[in-house]
């Protein structure tokens, strides 16, 4: 089948979104789909990478990327909707795959099946008049969204059909051996003065203005440690903007001053914003944005992986919408991909996944005092820290890769299938 993926998404670019849709396109085409990824070519807000984009998020080739030049006038998202549908259209496209609404709608309008994609409710009039076009389209093959909350939010709210809504949890990709950092260390071993010196990392790895600023703040894991001298490493790989628990993060290092922290991820003014904290503790690590593609690497280099969510967070894009509700991040997939402990925000959402005690811990959101608890605990007991990591993993492979989603989306999108009692369901 000839799928064009339709996405607003910048690429290359740090947003979790460019990420979804690089490996969403890639798990089709490992199904054996002709794909092509079409996005806004804007040189101008794309991140200065070293090789491919392909190699930058770290998936095959197997796809094609194809990036259209703006209208010279009114280049909006809109335009490149109706750009990118009619570009499906002259491609013979089977399918439309998208997250785009009204990229949704221009293909639906002009014959082709569509399937969409929303990760927060359409909240502005005209996109809502727009998704109710688009729900009674005979093109639409189902609308996609990633938790069970935000499908309810749809059927309860604005009165949709369960049937013409599946829900499918975002995903990662299994790793890939057991690769490691060598050389990571904290603040508290980078200060020892002992000489230790880690792995130096190119400019061209990363965007430069990260490199040129933050290369001189990175050292090794555990240089010259013995074997038995090593620190529990804690970890979180994400973005360091508000809502993701940071300050909490530097509040547990504080408390814990016997194991180390690292942070991976975040603008370069992100990264100079928490770094008077993160020194003043003495066993912090910021790491700075790194391509996704090497970020596997990092996270299996931990001993415990933290998302400590907010309880209410509006990210651009969701019309200043709590949608903490009916988020599915990424971050979670991705680690129990590594097959790591995981201590996570207590919210709706998030347990939709996650099972306390089962294969994963929850804390309750911005509480410091039952975070440190549940971090103590594991801290004392390795063996429960693996027993949490590979049901972790267990879980992850059997339901949760980006091809497992990939091939349920297509499935619920049959004909046959699609009315079904069953058409909303991820089982």
């Amino acid at each position: 089948m000839r799928i064009v993926y339709i996405a607003d998404s910048i690429v290359p670019s740090k947003a979790a979104n460019s990420v979804h849709v690089m490996k969403m396109s890639a798990a089709l085409a490992a199904l054996g789909h002709e794909v092509t990824l079409v996005v806004r070519r804007l040189p101008q807000r794309e991140i200065v990478i070293d090789g491919s984009p392909f190699e930058f998020y770290g998936v095959p080739s197997t796809f094609n990327l194809e990036k259209l030049n703006p209208w010279p006038i009114f280049a909006t998202k809109a335009t490149f909707a109706v750009q990118a549908a009619g570009w499906a259209r002259r491609r013979g496209a089977d399918l439309v795959f998208s997250r785009s609404l009204a990229a949704s709608a221009f293909s639906a309008a002009l014959g082709i099946p569509v399937i969409y994609e929303s990760h927060t409710p359409e909240s502005k009039g005209n996109s809502r008049r727009l998704y109710e076009w688009l729900l009674r389209s005979p093109q639409l093959r189902t609308h996609v969204v990633i938790t069970e909350a935000l499908k309810a939010h749809y059927v309860e709210e604005r009165g949709v059909p369960a049937s013409k809504i599946f829900v499918a949890p975002d995903g990662a990709d299994p790793v890939r051996g057991h690769e490691t950092v060598d050389g990571i260390e904290s603040e508290h071993q980078a200060n020892r003065g002992d000489g230790a010196q880690g792995p130096t990392h190119s400019e061209h790895e990363q965007p430069a203005e990260v490199a040129t600023s933050f290369v001189a703040e990175r050292g090794p894991f555990d240089g010259n440690s013995a074997p038995g001298e090593r620190r529990l490493r804690i970890g979180y790989v994400g973005h360091l903007y508000d809502g993701r628990g940071i300050d909490l993060i530097l509040e547990l290092a504080r408390r814990l001053p016997e194991v180390d922290f690292h942070l991976v991820g975040g603008t370069e003014e992100d990264v100079a914003r928490w770094s008077p904290e993160a020194k003043a503790a003495g066993n912090v690590r910021l790491h700075g944005f790194l391509p996704p593609a090497r970020l596997d690497a990092y996270r299996q280099s931990f001993d415990i992986l933290l998302a400590p969510y907010a309880r209410s967070v509006a990210v651009a894009g969701g019309g200043g919408l709590d949608t903490v509700k009916w988020m599915s991040p990424l971050k979670l997939f991705e680690y129990m991909a590594a097959g790591k402990a995981i201590v996570v925000s207590d919210l709706p959402a998030i347990e939709e996944v996650a099972e306390d005690g089962e294969n994963a811990v929850l804390a309750l959101p911005g509480d410091p005092d039952d975070w440190e608890s549940k971090l103590r605990e594991l801290i004392e007991d390795p063996g429960r820290r693996e027993r949490l990591g590979a049901s972790a993993l267990e879980l992850f492979l059997s339901r949760y890769t980006w091809e497992k989603r990939a091939e349920r989306i297509l499935n619920a999108a049959q004909p046959e299938t699609r009315h079904s009692p069953h058409s909303g369901r991820y089982d």
